[in-house]
């Protein structure tokens, strides 16, 4: 009998733990899906929860204490919570700029029609005018009528030229100030606002432009080594702080020509349109910019560790789409990061 006992509860410990399990490892799955989600539904806002969501999923994993999945549970009402705000704030911003240009078409019509009916009214008394002069019988006073209503034709019609130069001008410069301030606003939508560089939806973008143009190019994958450990000993501030002298150094070992974009987190993209063989020499000094001592200062305290980086290079096939490319990338760079860490062991 006692050891029926012992074995149920046995079996109900056990039970339990598939169960927590379970429970973690969906909850895990939640987070990368509802990152995922947020990254393409709001490519504005998206990136930063999809960081902030994939650094949840990484703690969970690393250490799944029940205190670690409340916190997780905290930090992600959290992230949701900003992402809508940060929604409900692009939207009002697009409701202005929508209203903007309403306005400035209205004002447009409206100046056109008051200048028209400006116009219609003038010409009407010049009508009138001319009709009264054909009444005259003597043809000298006739001569003096026809230059004076000829000489205030003259005028009219310069007046209206000049006014209409300076209503078109005006509309056009607002129009064009208005062009500039689209053209910022989508140029700051296609950047990272950590590091600067270009972000995940830009990258998409120019790596399907390539492929719909068919385009022979290279794409390069990064991946920082031991990231996790910085911000687990540093905090998320001296994370951020690698993540941007990161992207200073790839700056530095680029070329005009070259795309490089933060694809989130620890990750980055470069595409290069070159050959393969051109690729693995650009690889190798790009290597010699990023691989070294990362300096940081925290609480007022310099530190220094050394930060290697996992790169993945491929070359684009013939007739091979986006997503083909960037699963390749991606497996390149996971199996150099794979052979470092064997080599390390």
């Amino acid at each position: 009998m006692c050891c029926d006992v012992i074995s149920i509860k046995q079996h109900i410990e056990s039970t339990v733990e598939e169960l927590m399990g379970a429970a973690l490892e969906s909850y895990r799955s939640a987070l990368i899906v509802t990152a995922n989600f947020g990254l393409a539904a709001f490519p504005d806002a998206g990136p930063k929860m999809h960081d902030q969501l994939l650094g949840i999923e990484k703690e969970l994993a690393a250490s799944p204490t029940v205190r670690g999945v409340r916190e997780a549970c905290r930090h992600f009402k959290l992230a949701l919570q900003g992402l809508a705000e940060t929604a409900v704030e692009h939207n009002r911003t697009a409701a202005r700029e929508i209203k903007e240009i309403m306005m400035i078409v209205a004002r447009a019509a409206e100046a056109i029609s008051s200048r028209d009916l400006q116009d219609t009214s003038q010409f009407q008394r010049v009508s009138l005018q001319l009709q009264s002069i054909a009444k005259l019988d003597d043809l000298t006073e006739i001569r003096h009528a026809v230059v004076r209503n000829a000489a205030e034709m003259r005028s009219m019609v310069e007046k209206m030229s000049q006014e209409r130069q300076k209503s078109f001008s005006r509309l056009r410069n607002e129009l064009v100030d208005f062009q500039n301030r689209l053209n910022e606003a989508e140029r700051i939508a296609s950047l990272d606002p950590l590091t600067g560089l270009n972000n995940r939806r830009e990258c998409e973008k120019q790596l399907q432009l390539r492929v719909l143009q068919d385009r022979q190019f290279c794409m390069l994958m990064f991946d920082v080594n031991g990231f996790k450990q910085v911000n687990d000993l540093y905090g998320h501030l001296a994370g951020d702080e690698v993540l941007k002298q990161l992207a200073t150094e790839l700056k530095s070992a680029s070329i005009a020509t070259d795309l490089i974009a933060r694809w989130g987190g620890d990750e980055f993209v470069m595409l290069i349109d070159c050959t393969y063989s051109e690729a693995l020499l650009r690889m190798a000094r790009i290597r010699e910019w990023i691989v070294g001592d990362y300096k940081i200062q925290v609480e007022g305290k310099n530190h220094s560790f050394f930060m290697e980086t996992a790169i993945g290079l491929i070359e684009r096939r013939p007739g091979e789409g986006a997503t083909s490319v960037l699963s390749r990338a991606d497996e390149a760079m996971y199996a150099q990061k794979r052979s470092v860490v064997k080599l390390g062991a």
